[in-house]
C-alpha cells in the first residue's frame, strides 16, 4: 500500500483549491468542493487510514432531509467533520451543503453497485452524491444522482483538470 503524508495532500489541495470557481454555499458545486476537500484531509490522517472500516460510502446532498426529523433506519451524527471517523466504509451519509448536519444509514457496501443499490432502496439515488472507496481512496462523483458518473479519480494523485462542474 502506497503511503502518502499530510504535507503531500495539502500540496495537492492547494494546487487544486481554485479549480472549482467560488460559488454560493448552497450550490451543488460548493457541496462537491466541501466533500472532496474533507475527503482529501481525511485521507491524509495516517492513523485513521490504518483503522478504517473497508468498503464504499456515499455522501448524499440532502439538505431538505437533514433539516427535518431523522429518517427511519438512520442515526444523527454530531461533530461528524471533526471526529475523522474511521467508520466511513459501507455507510450512506445524508448531509447538508456544509456537512454540518449528518444522518448515517449503516451499511456494508462493498462496491459501487451495492452503494447505488442501497441509495435506491432508501429512495435517494436521484440526489447528487459522492461515493468513496476507503480502501483504494477512489472518488466517484454523481453530479445528477442516478447511475451516470460525472467523474472518477483516486485521491492519491492530482485532481482531474480542469476541476469544474457544470450543474
Amino acid at each position: 500500500m502506497t503511503q502518502i503524508d499530510t504535507g503531500e495532500l495539502k500540496a495537492i489541495a492547494r494546487r487544486n483549491y481554485n479549480r472549482i470557481p467560488p460559488t454560493r454555499g448552497d450550490s451543488t458545486k460548493s457541496y462537491f468542493h466541501e466533500v472532496l476537500m474533507w475527503l482529501a484531509e481525511w485521507s491524509g490522517v495516517k492513523k485513521v487510514r490504518q483503522t478504517v472500516a473497508p468498503g464504499y460510502c456515499a455522501f448524499v446532498l440532502a439538505p431538505e432531509i437533514v433539516s427535518g426529523d431523522v429518517p427511519q433506519g438512520a442515526e444523527k451524527l454530531s461533530f461528524f467533520k471533526e471526529d475523522q471517523t474511521p467508520l466511513l466504509g459501507g455507510n450512506i451519509y445524508l448531509t447538508g451543503y456544509a456537512i454540518n448536519q449528518v444522518f448515517r444509514y449503516p451499511g456494508t457496501c462493498g462496491d459501487l453497485d451495492e452503494t447505488i443499490r442501497m441509495l435506491e432502496e432508501k429512495g435517494i439515488s436521484d440526489l447528487p452524491f459522492v461515493a468513496f472507496d476507503t480502501d483504494s481512496q477512489t472518488v466517484y462523483v454523481f453530479a445528477e444522482g442516478g447511475e451516470k458518473m460525472t467523474w472518477r479519480f483516486p485521491l492519491r494523485v492530482d485532481l482531474p483538470r480542469p476541476f469544474t462542474i457544470d450543474v
